[in-house]
C-alpha cells in the first residue's frame, strides 16, 4: 500500500493497493481489501474512527482503477465498487471484467481516490486483501500483517483548511497583546494561533521552538515566559519543559483527557507572558512542532522557520536632541567641547554605549579615551577619526529613565570647520552589549552662527638696516596664527 503523496493527513492522495494473486485470476474476478481506520493510532485517544476513504462512509464519491499484469482493465457494470463501513476497518469490493483467466502470479492494482494519509508519521496496520470469484466464492487471501505510513510531516494553514491563505475565521500568527513592538520592551504577552493540519488527541504534545533572538536560560525558572491557553489546549507553566539545545519551549499535557481532543484545523490559542521584546530589528521566526506520543516517528506537523508564518518584527526607539552646542566657535578650533541635550524613548542601561556620528563638516579626532562632563562616574569616551563617530559608554551609573532629558559635554574631541557653516546632520544610536539597536535618531544642525575666525597671536616687522633713509633694505615679518593655516589661505599686509 503506497500513497501518492507522503505527507500526514492529506485527504486528497491516491492509494495504490497492490496485490499478487497466486491462483490464475478468474474471468470477472473480484478483490476485497480490507482497510484499517486511517486515525486507529488515536482511537481511544479521543478521535472517533474515520475511514481511510476520504468521506466514503458519509456518501463521499470515491473511484477506483484496476491495473492487472500492467493493463487496465475495466470494472464490472454489473458489480461497481461497494464500500462497507465497519467498526474497526472498512471494506471495498471491486469485481473486475476481463474476459479471460488471468495467469498466476498476475499483480493486481486498485487505485482508490481520495484517500486520507494517516495523521501522524506512524504506521497504521490491518491491510487485508482476498480474491473470489464473481458469485463470491473464496480462491485466496493474504496472510500477515500489512500496513502503511508517511514520511513527511503536516503544516499549518494561514487559515482554517487552506494552506498559505487567510480567511474570515483567522490566520496562524503570532501578535502582541500591547500592540508594543519597539525593542526592549519588558513584560510583554506574545499570542499564538495556529491552525494546525492534523488533529490533536489526548497526550499530545506542541513543540515551540524560540528565535536565538530569545536565548532561553533552561536552568533559571524564573527566567522562562508563563504560558496560558485561550482556546483548543489545557497548556500550563508546571507542564512546560524547556530544552536549552534547541531553545526550545515543550508543553507536554495540552490534551490531557479524550474529551480535550483537538481536530483539525484547530484553532489552537496560547499565550506566553513575561517576554523581553529583542534588542534587533531583524524580522524573527518561531517554530512549531506537534507530536501525538514521545517520539519522532509520532510526529504530526512541523512549521519551520523557514515557512516565516510565525513571525515578529521590532521597531527601535528614538533618541530626541534637543541642542547642540560648541563651546569655542573658532575655525579650526579643537580645543572645546561640545554641548548635547537630549532624551531617550527607552530607558538607558548602564552597560548600552550611545554612538554620535558627526556631520564631515566637523572632524572626530582619533582618542581612545576623551573628557566627558555630565555623566556617570565609570563613562569610556573614545573618537574614531575614520568613522566620524564618538562612541559614550556608561552614560550613567544606574539605569537612565526614559524620556528623562540629560545634557553632557564631549571634551577636545571634535574640530570645527575651516569656515562659516552649519554643521549638518548628526546621527545617534543606542546599542547594547551585544550591538543591538534600541535608540535611533538625528538632529540637523542648521545653525551658520556657531563659528567665527582665529587672530593672530603676535606680530612684528624687522629691518634689515635701522639707518635712517637707508635704501634698499629688507623688512622681515613674523607672525603667529592662533590657529591652524587652512591649505591655498592668503594674507592681506
Amino acid at each position: 500500500m503506497t500513497s501518492s503523496s507522503a505527507i500526514n493527513g492529506v485527504k486528497d492522495a491516491t492509494l495504490s493497493f497492490q496485490l499478487r494473486a497466486v491462483q490464475p485470476f478468474l474471468a470477472h474476478g473480484c478483490v476485497t481489501a480490507t482497510l484499517p481506520k486511517v486515525n486507529q493510532n488515536y482511537l481511544g485517544l479521543g478521535a472517533s474512527a474515520e475511514g481511510l476513504i476520504t468521506n466514503a462512509c458519509c456518501g463521499g464519491v470515491f473511484t477506483v482503477t484496476a491495473t492487472a499484469g500492467g493493463s487496465a482493465q475495466p470494472l464490472s457494470s454489473a458489480q461497481p465498487p461497494r464500500f462497507q463501513a465497519k467498526s474497526d476497518s472498512d471494506s471495498l469490493r471491486v469485481c473486475l471484467y476481463n474476459a479471460a483467466d488471468l495467469p498466476a502470479g498476475t499483480t493486481i492494482i486498485l487505485a482508490i481516490t481520495p484517500v486520507t494519509n494517516p495523521p501522524s508519521l506512524k504506521a497504521i496496520s490491518g491491510f487485508e486483501a482476498s480474491i473470489t470469484d464473481e458469485n463470491g466464492n473464496a480462491v485466496e487471501s493474504t496472510t500477515g500483517t500489512y500496513g502503511m505510513s508517511n514520511s513527511a510531516p503536516g503544516g499549518f494553514y494561514a487559515g482554517p483548511g487552506v494552506p498559505g491563505a487567510a480567511d474570515s475565521t483567522g490566520t496562524t500568527s503570532v501578535t502582541i497583546a500591547t500592540g508594543k513592538y519597539m525593542v526592549g520592551e519588558e513584560d510583554q504577552r506574545y499570542d499564538f494561533t495556529l491552525y494546525p493540519a492534523g488533529a490533536m488527541p489526548m497526550g499530545a504534545k506542541l513543540f515551540l521552538t524560540l528565535p536565538t533572538a530569545w536565548r532561553l536560560d533552561c536552568n533559571d525558572a524564573s527566567s522562562l515566559p508563563s504560558v496560558s491557553c485561550d482556546q483548543g489546549c489545557a497548556f500550563s507553566s508546571s507542564a512546560m519543559l524547556c530544552d536549552p539545545v534547541q531553545n526550545q519551549l515543550q508543553f507536554l499535557q495540552g490534551w490531557p483527557s479524550t474529551s480535550s481532543y483537538r481536530p483539525a484545523p484547530g484553532p489552537i490559542k496560547f499565550s506566553l507572558s513575561g517576554m523581553l521584546n529583542p534588542t534587533t530589528t531583524t524580522e524573527q521566526y518561531f517554530a512549531v512542532t506537534t507530536y501525538h506520543q514521545d517520539g519522532s516517528q509520532y510526529l504530526i506537523d512541523q512549521l519551520l522557520a523557514s515557512t516565516k508564518m510565525l513571525k515578529l518584527q521590532f521597531s527601535t526607539g528614538v533618541v530626541t536632541v534637543t541642542r547642540i552646542m560648541p563651546t569655542d566657535g573658532m575655525i579650526y578650533s579643537s580645543a572645546g567641547a561640545y554641548n548635547f541635550t537630549m532624551s531617550f524613548q527607552h530607558p538607558i542601561l548602564p552597560t548600552y554605549a550611545l554612538e554620535i556620528t558627526v556631520p564631515r563638516t566637523l572632524q572626530v579626532l582619533q582618542k581612545a579615551g576623551c573628557g566627558v562632563l555630565g555623566l556617570g562616574t565609570a563613562y569610556l569616551c573614545a573618537g574614531d577619526a575614520s568613522g566620524n563617530m564618538i562612541t559614550l559608554r556608561g552614560l550613567a551609573t544606574s539605569t537612565l529613565a526614559a524620556d528623562k532629558p540629560i545634557t553632557f559635554s564631549v571634551q577636545q574631541v571634535i574640530q570645527n570647520p575651516g569656515t562659516f557653516i552649519a554643521p549638518g546632520e548628526f546621527s545617534f544610536k543606542v546599542v547594547t552589549a551585544g550591538g543591538g539597536k534600541v535608540d535611533t535618531g538625528t538632529y540637523t544642525d542648521s545653525n551658520a552662527t556657531h563659528y567665527y575666525g582665529s587672530y593672530i597671536t603676535a606680530f612684528n616687522a624687522t629691518s634689515s638696516s635701522q639707518v635712517a633713509g637707508k635704501q634698499p633694505v629688507s623688512i622681515t615679518f613674523t607672525l603667529k596664527p592662533k590657529n591652524v593655516v587652512a591649505a591655498g589661505a592668503y594674507m592681506v599686509l
